[in-house]
């Protein structure tokens, strides 16, 4: 029933496109695929801009469609993109097909063996595992696996190292940034490793994920220098919970007060983990 589900969805998205612009096409997504897990990333930086939507298909063995809005890369007045392109893909698989390209609709696109092959292929497990094993890995990928694939220990060992080396790797790109802005670095905050790894440790911490969890909070744990981030991170945070806790006597700005309540939030998370694996 739901390769059925699936193929149906599709098939109907392929007919509406052939007669419809990129935005009546995006827009049509929007309403056929609202209950399928949706990860939107918008990067606005002085030589980059790009808005990016991408569907990951419940119980679709990988597949997504994607929806990329926005400039690209920025040199002086030229820019490596325009319009809206969407494209239907395989991501475990690792093909894709543009539907529309900067506007353009593909009059030739042809994607019926790449979904088969998707949704019907025996060694699609196969895939999965050397997918996560792989380098070019979207994490978000992982929220659509079953849940005897998420418990997959191989697959979780995997997962922990992507989310380590993003972290790391992210850390740089801000720094990179940062050197070359042209407003001074004033223009981004460079994140500490560890705050962007738990980031993505919330990020995962969903329903369904608990044997990830669990080992990712392990993996952090074990490292000296999460352990001296999080300690300076618990007494940074207890100043932060005195103002949210006098939140009436000192914010006038309610913009600032959520800001404020929501780094509570976060605080109570380091300090959990933090309590729990050193009691």
């Amino acid at each position: 029933m739901e390769i059925l589900r699936i193929k149906e969805n599709i098939n109907q998205l392929l007919k509406y496109a052939k007669n419809h612009t990129a935005e009546e096409t995006e827009n049509f997504i929007e309403e056929l695929f609202y209950d399928e897990v949706k990860i939107e990333q918008n990067i606005n930086q002085a030589y980059y801009k790009m808005n990016t939507k991408n569907y990951l298909i419940n119980n679709g063995n990988g597949l997504k469609i994607s929806i990329n809005k926005g400039l690209g890369d920025i040199l002086e007045k030229n820019h490596s993109h325009q319009g809206i392109t969407i494209s239907i893909g395989s991501e475990f698989l690792q093909e894709y097909e543009y539907l529309y390209d900067a506007n353009e609709y593909n009059n030739n696109i042809d994607i019926s063996h790449m979904i088969d092959n998707a949704l019907e292929n025996e060694n699609i497990l196969l895939a999965i595992e050397q997918y996560f094993a792989g380098d070019d890995v979207d994490l978000n990928m992982y929220h659509i696996l079953s849940q005897e694939l998420k418990d997959n220990q191989e697959i979780i060992d995997n997962v922990i190292k992507k989310i380590d080396l993003y972290s790391r790797l992210e850390h740089e790109n801000q720094k990179n940034y940062e050197d070359i802005s042209p407003n001074g670095g004033l223009d981004i905050i460079v994140q500490p490793v560890q705050e962007i790894f738990l980031q993505k440790l919330n990020e995962i911490d969903v329903l369904g994920n608990e044997k990830l969890v669990a080992a990712t909070i392990d993996f952090f744990v074990s490292n000296q220098e999460n352990i001296d981030y999080l300690s300076s991170e618990i007494d940074r945070c207890e100043r932060i919970l005195y103002f949210a806790e006098h939140a009436d006597e000192y914010m006038q700005n309610k913009a600032i007060e959520c800001k404020i309540i929501n780094q509570c939030k976060l605080s109570n998370r380091i300090e959990n983990i933090y309590s729990e694996k050193l009691s």
